[in-house]
């Protein structure tokens, strides 16, 4: 995989790559905190401009990078009340 960009947003570094040659349209996205991937995800992006990444791309990458950090935050919010509700038991 060949990383495109990475930012920081929530205490996170969201870092994007470039599809493989055999899913042209699938961008794969790592959420990382502390050096460690703490989320994976996919995304189906295609790139029609013959002049490759436009604005259009990047601005739905981004999207997809600020969902996934949703996504991470809401996974990590769900564990901590099933360990909430475990300790109360």
């Amino acid at each position: 995989m060949e990383l495109i960009g990475s930012y920081h947003s929530s205490g996170f570094t969201v870092e994007a790559y470039f599809p493989e040659a055999d899913a042209p349209a699938t961008w794969t996205i790592w959420v990382v905190r502390d050096g460690k991937v703490v989320g994976e995800f996919t995304t189906w992006i295609v790139v029609d401009s013959v002049y490759g990444m436009d604005h259009r791309v990047m601005v739905l990458l981004e999207a997809a990078a600020e969902a996934a950090i949703e996504d991470v935050l809401r996974m990590e919010a769900y564990r901590e009340f099933k360990d909430e509700l475990a300790n109360a038991a």
